[in-house]
């Protein structure tokens, strides 16, 4: 699609083009007037304006991907090359032509300029009007007006619809403001009413605290009325007891009397059978404890006799599973472990299951798949995205069964939980987990694995690479000719009287795109970093910004020319990089 004519047809057709960066072209209405130099009449129309002002209008954007039948992120890339393109040839050459339009000018003093085309044709179709030339003027000096009575006419007309416009604005304005009165009328209701309904729920919760704490009252008065009645109760029953015992006595007293006994012999019994109930009480309470103490005996011998069996059972499964143990693996891989570590604990003990392998393989491969997507991109083989992430699953399966194998493990015969079941083992079980998963990542992100691992599953499932994906022979030639001249300079410059590396440190970028190689929030990682870049041939700085350091490989005043210098990098250096727009 040649962007150019489509800038002219969206002009012809009255929109407005917004170049991104440069400014913005517009078809504008023109009035009828008339060329007295050449006695020419030229009709109303339109005339090409151009103006530096923009606002983020995707007009072109949106006729583009139509057009072209792609999607607004395909088109939004395309308009950003030509919009690149054309800057670029607008600083290198100072102009640009554009085929029935006119001719763009940057002046690096004033900006961008725009000169239409004498023969521009906005106004098409067939019902345009064309100049009218060989046009007669006369003067009318000194003779009455022709159209005077028409000016007059229209004059009055114009005072009229002024008249009706100022009328019409006075009654929109008083519809406005009875509105208004109305809506701040509804809002003083809403508003008296939303004060009622609170002064309403305030006079209700009083009321219920009030209902409450009369509720506690009467039930702290009832209580203290049913206390003073158990009370008078308990004095009235220690009140009659004292009466019967007083009448008993009396009685006792006045029977002894009748017999001439005394009162000593008559109470005799009595007295007896007072002083044996204590006697008799501590008589039960000796057996009572007796029999606690015969049980808690018994109850000791039991738990005697179960820790022997305890011991002697512990002792011949911890060495049958020594002896395991010792036959399954080579004498040192495994610490030995003894029957003590039964009522212990040994982080030789953790076992996982298959589903805690599957977890944490499944855990690799969802932390890797960014990666391996980044790499396989790379190396133009991003349809083998599938057939990748399969063989990376099947290594951090062999991997978590290698680094999370079988274990050794001691079942304790009285099951019971404790801190260290509970909560210490569940922790390590975890922590070992995930020092597991870390070195599978880290054995993934090797290149040269993944490129035999690659290569392999090429040969085997015979996937072919992408369209444009590889390197042309020039292409490799010319980064092995770069690597070569990058180690010849590392070998001479590595003298112990080589000058030191001086970093280079700015506040902002230098060309507004550029190659990042890291970010740090300490100056002397990226300090560190610059200057090994600096060993490779690199002419690196440091970006200081408010929220950390950034490492650049290089800047560059657009976006294609930052594309062209992220691919030259990508061919000779294997770190990360990115392209950063400031």
């Amino acid at each position: 699609m040649n962007i150019s004519e489509l800038i002219l047809e969206m002009l012809q057709q009255g929109k407005r083009v917004e170049l991104p960066g440069i400014g913005t072209l517009e078809s504008v209405p023109r009035s009828a007037y008339h060329d007295t130099a050449t006695n020419t009449y030229y009709p109303a129309g339109h005339q090409l304006a151009f103006s530096t002002e923009q606002n983020g209008d995707n007009t072109l954007q949106d006729v583009l991907a139509d057009k072209e039948c792609v999607s607004p992120e395909v088109a939004r890339q395309m308009l950003r090359n030509y919009v690149d393109a054309l800057g670029d040839k607008l600083q290198r050459t100072g102009n640009h032509t554009f085929a029935g339009l006119g001719t763009m000018k940057f002046d690096p003093q004033g900006g961008f300029s725009f000169e239409p085309a004498d023969d521009v044709q906005l106004d098409v179709g067939e019902d345009r009007s064309m100049p009218i030339h060989d046009v007669k003027t006369y003067s009318h000096e000194g003779e009455a007006d022709p159209f005077a009575q028409f000016e007059e006419a229209a004059e009055e007309a114009r005072k009229a619809a002024e008249e009706a416009r100022l009328a019409e604005e006075a009654r929109i304005a008083e519809e406005a403001r009875k509105a208004e009165e109305a809506r701040l009328a509804e809002e003083a209701r809403l508003a008296e009413e939303t004060r009622k309904a609170e002064e309403a729920r305030l006079a209700e919760e009083a009321r219920k605290a009030e209902e409450a704490r009369l509720a506690e009252e009467a039930r702290k008065a009832e209580e203290a009325r049913l206390a003073e009645e158990a009370r008078k109760a308990e004095e009235a029953r220690k009140a009659e007891e004292a009466r019967l015992a007083e009448e008993a006595r009396k009685a006792a007293e006045e029977k002894a009397k009748q017999e001439e006994l005394s009162v000593d012999e008559v109470f005799k019994p009595i007295t007896a059978e007072v002083d044996d109930k204590p006697k008799k009480e501590k008589k039960e309470e000796k057996k009572r404890k007796s029999r606690w103490w015969l049980l808690l005996l018994l109850l000791l011998l039991l738990c005697a006799l179960g820790a022997a069996a305890y011991w002697y059972f512990s002792g011949r499964m911890g060495k049958t599973a020594v002896q395991n143990v010792e036959q399954v693996e080579p004498q040192g891989e495994r610490p030995q472990v003894t029957a003590e570590n039964s009522l212990t604990f040994n982080t030789d003990m953790i076992e996982y299951s298959d589903r805690d392998m599957m977890f944490n393989s499944e855990r690799v491969c969802l932390n890797m798949a960014e990666y391996i997507a980044n790499y396989l991109a790379k190396r133009g083989y991003t349809g083998a995205m599938a057939s990748m992430m399969e063989r990376v699953r099947q290594y951090a399966n062999q991997r978590m069964s290698e680094l999370l194998g079988d274990r050794f493990a001691v079942q304790r015969i009285i099951p019971y939980h404790d801190y260290i079941y509970d909560f210490n083992e569940p922790y390590l079980k975890n922590l070992r987990a995930d020092h597991a998963r870390v070195t599978v990542q880290t054995e993934l992100m090797n290149m040269d694995m993944l490129d035999e691992m690659l290569y392999r599953m090429v040969d085997e499932l015979g996937i072919l690479p992408d369209a444009g994906g590889q390197w042309t022979a020039a292409e490799v030639r010319q980064v092995k000719e770069e690597e070569r001249r990058v180690l010849e300079e590392r070998k001479n410059g590595a003298s112990k009287d080589a000058a030191p590396v001086v970093v280079n440190v700015s506040n902002d970028s230098k060309q507004g795109f550029d190659i990042i190689a890291g970010f740090y929030q300490n100056r002397a990682t990226a300090a560190n970093l610059t200057a090994k870049l600096h060993e490779l041939g690199c002419d690196a700085y440091i970006i200081d910004k408010s929220d950390g350091y950034y490492v650049s490989m290089g800047s560059t005043s657009s976006r294609t020319a930052a594309d062209a210098l992220f691919k030259h990098i990508k061919s000779w250096y294997e770190g990360d990089i990115v392209i950063k727009q400031w």
